[in-house]
């Protein structure tokens, strides 16, 4: 068998090592400005890192359109059957609110699950993907709707963007006059990755269902009509249904339902009576919102507010 030449083989050393720094100095400048359990902003709008020192399962929560990658230790996210790896290697990119129960299954003070958190701003992104398309010509649309919610690899580009950001952080003034840019780096990055589909889908020309979604997460508590939806979305009621599981996995009455009982989890879990928590997500019969708790949660919400704690 042929070896690789010398200096072919030299240069995927170099590169491999240079990636590995990159991962380093994410994880330490992570690791630096979160020095206890929970989550630290930044400098830089929609950006937090966070920092886990002890394991958990079955917490629910709602991943808003965001980015999130793990830089040191291993995060499961569930939505219904389906079970997601965040790690180093692979990072969520969500374009669409999804209600989600995640878990950390090894954590500790010596050995934390440390991440970074990127919301994505409609308006930004919007511009981000418009400018691209315009620069590179039009890009070639993917087929079919795409998932909302998803993990994709990660690769170099993205690491030397987010490296490139967080070092600001060691200085302010710098932050301030180099940070807008430096996200943007970042979001070029991931449109430029293996997301860039479901960020041009979802935030592009025809962002309906995006926006749609958006609506229902922002009037949770609202009765809702899919009929209403479908036509704010500008779609046959048929057309909707079918985009709306092939984007999120669920119906859209599934998703409504898993939204609130998420949401009102997560409201009970920071101390607000069951009572209050149901009303806040649009529950108004005690006895349905308990039995549909329970066949979610596999505990009242009463047992749920005695058996839990908000874990960041």
């Amino acid at each position: 068998m042929t070896s690789l030449p010398k200096r072919r083989r030299r240069g995927s050393a170099v590169r491999k090592m240079e990636a590995t720094m990159t991962r380093e100095q994410i994880r330490s400048s992570v690791d630096r400005h979160t020095p206890s359990a929970g989550s630290a902003k930044t400098p830089f709008e929609g950006v937090e890192l966070f920092r886990v020192v002890a394991p958990f399962s079955r917490m629910p929560g709602i991943y808003t359109p965001s980015v999130c990658a793990i830089v040191a230790g291993e995060k499961l996210v569930r939505i219904e059957e389906s079970v997601h790896v965040l790690n180093e290697d692979r990072y969520v990119c969500a374009t669409l609110p999804t209600p989600v129960l995640a878990g950390v299954p090894s954590a500790s003070p010596e050995s934390p699950l440390l991440g970074v958190l990127i919301q994505l701003d409609t308006n930004m992104m919007s511009r981000l993907v418009l400018e691209t398309q315009v620069a590179y010509g039009t890009l070639p649309a993917s087929d079919g709707p795409q998932r909302g919610f998803d993990t994709v690899v990660r690769d170099g580009r993205f690491d030397v963007a987010l490296a490139n950001l967080l070092e600001l952080m060691d200085d302010p003034p710098a932050a301030q006059v180099l940070g807008e840019g430096r996200l943007r780096e970042v979001l070029f990055a991931i449109l430029r990755g293996e997301a860039g589909d479901r960020l041009r889908s979802d935030f592009g020309g025809a962002p309906a269902l995006a926006t749609t979604l958006a609506h229902v997460h922002t009037h949770i508590s609202e009765e809702v009509s899919i009929d209403a939806l479908a036509r704010r979305a500008g779609m046959s009621r048929a057309v909707f249904d079918r985009q709306f599981k092939a984007a999120t996995l669920l119906s859209p009455l599934q998703y409504i339902k898993a939204l609130r009982l998420n949401e009102a989890s997560m409201l009970i879990a920071r101390g607000e009576s069951v009572g209050d928590a149901a009303t806040a997500v649009g529950y108004h019969n005690a006895s349905q919102f308990s039995r549909e708790f329970r066949r979610k949660f596999g505990a009242s919400p009463r047992e749920w507010a005695r058996e839990t704690r908000v874990v960041a």
